[in-house]
């Protein structure tokens, strides 16, 4: 109880492809929620969190 996924990138921006990742991690390790955080875009940081 009390842990998450957090998923690091840096890329210019976050897609479809990435989000579909983190949700099968989520189902993968039986986990609720996981968080993407991308660092590489354009001078802002950029995250979403996901429950599953």
């Amino acid at each position: 109880m009390g842990k998450i996924i957090i998923e690091v990138k840096a890329l210019d921006s976050l897609s479809g492809r990435e989000a579909a990742q983190i949700i099968n991690y989520l189902k993968a390790t039986k986990m609720r929620v996981g968080v993407l955080i991308n660092f590489g875009s354009n001078g802002k940081l950029e995250w979403k969190r996901f429950v599953n």
